[in-house]
């Protein structure tokens, strides 16, 4: 299989910072500790889940966009029943066929059959034949869940996520982007931060009058309020 050329990006200042606990709240994570987990090397020598963006400052776990999107990648595998030591496999081994950084947040066409986690390697020729990432071994398969990048538009010079829209059916215009509010989320159309929003409703418990004050229309900032809530519970 031939590896894809994804150029890495290394700009601080739009990579988007996120603590453990705000990555969990954005991606619905109750457990902050399990992300902190994923961040940290094996004891057995084995790379961590995620190369992160940013090095470990005063034990601070901050994560970057890309890391973000990897983390979501991980929670999905994980949901599915793939174990952590495969999942440090299938990292290791993505890293070394695509020669990225970040595979797990990349548009690389990844399937579970909820132990293993598979690649397709003939892609081009039409078969349905997969790399399976833990063991290595090529397998064919007709039928196979696919891995969902709901929400995500991808950069295809790079083949990395340039923003995530979280809850595309129920809140469209809720977007995250790393250029935006240090990655936090924004309502697309101007980028005002959805905390923004949320806080002034708090306050005045009008959305015409927090739409009006932010040069939205009502609609939108009801889209704020009720993601932010969503999140907050």
């Amino acid at each position: 299989m031939k590896s894809k050329k994804i150029k890495k990006i290394d700009d601080p200042m739009s990579g988007g910072f996120y603590s453990a606990a705000e990555a969990g709240r954005l991606l619905e994570i109750k457990n902050a500790g399990k992300i902190s987990h994923w961040l940290t090397e094996h004891p057995k020598d084995m790379a961590p889940l995620v190369n992160r963006q940013y090095k470990v400052i005063d034990g601070q776990q901050t994560v970057g966009f890309f890391d973000l999107m990897e983390i979501r990648s991980i929670n999905y595998f994980r949901k599915k029943g793939v174990s952590l030591k495969n999942l440090r496999k299938v990292a290791i081994n993505l890293r070394n066929e695509l020669k990225v950084d970040h595979p797990f947040s990349t548009n690389t066409k990844l399937v579970t059959d909820r132990r293993d986690v598979f690649i397709h390697s003939a892609e081009e020729s039409g078969d349905n034949i997969l790399l399976n990432l833990v063991t290595k071994q090529h397998t064919f398969y007709e039928v196979w869940e696919q891995f969902l990048e709901l929400g995500i538009t991808f950069n295809m010079e790079t083949g990395l996520p340039k923003n995530w829209v979280p809850v595309p059916r129920d809140f469209p215009d809720v977007m995250v982007d790393p250029r935006f509010a240090y990655g936090h989320p924004t309502i697309s159309e101007n980028h005002v931060p959805t905390s923004a929003l949320f806080k002034l409703w708090q306050a005045e418990k009008n959305l015409k009058i927090v739409g009006d004050w932010f040069g939205i229309e009502k609609s939108l900032a009801k889209q704020a309020v009720q993601f932010e809530t969503r999140l907050a519970a």
